[in-house]
């Protein structure tokens, strides 16, 4: 799967996992992406509101805001089904 970010191309590769076939006590699930890119390249991405924006919900219209401090909030907000929300 091929993403662009900006002027930065990925290639993703994403290992489905069917839900359906996990036990109910199971508490950890993992998912596995490997992304073609450079270590630079993905935290760039990882920590530009801007573009975290784009792959945390590319369908919504959100707001993130953080200055990156040690300690310091990272707030997410938008609207989700109609309602309102802040992480």
């Amino acid at each position: 799967m091929l993403y662009r970010l900006g002027k930065i191309p990925l290639t993703i590769k994403v290992e489905q996992m069917n839900t359906n076939t996990l036990s109910a006590d199971r508490q950890i699930m993992s998912k596995v992406i490997n992304i073609n890119a450079s270590t630079a390249q993905v935290w760039h991405i990882l920590t530009t509101p801007e573009l975290m924006k784009k792959w945390m919900m590319p369908n919504l219209e959100i707001d993130i805001v953080t200055d990156w401090k040690v300690g310091d909030p990272m707030v997410i907000r938008g609207t989700m089904n109609g309602k309102n929300f802040e992480n």
